[in-house]
């Protein structure tokens, strides 16, 4: 499944490089299960680019199902990848956080 779910993104022509880095470093801060927390601002710092640049790109991935804003009480606290969870344990084995 890990590959299915790899291969589908890759072969996405919609997303770009800067999508990719994008989600590449939201799999980096993944804190508990599928959620990350890390902010726009801090992406952006992180990754050399505009905070408009991840915003663009946070919409492409939320667009492609790839990822889901989380709110609580109406305030955005982070990103949920939407993956099953087997392929967020072969995600893990690969060196990404998670559970």
């Amino acid at each position: 499944m890990q590959k299915n779910y790899l291969e589908e993104i890759a072969s996405n022509r919609e997303l770009k490089g800067r999508d990719l880095r994008v989600l590449l470093l939201l799999l980096a801060h993944i804190k508990e299960g599928t959620t990350t927390e890390i902010s726009q601002v801090e992406m952006a710092k992180t990754l050399g680019v505009e905070s408009s640049a991840v915003c663009n790109a946070i919409k492409k991935l939320c667009d492609n199902k790839i990822i889901n804003k989380k709110y609580i009480a109406g305030k955005l606290i982070g990103y949920q990848l939407i993956l099953e969870e087997e392929t967020l344990s072969k995600l893990c084995n690969l060196g990404f956080k998670g559970s």
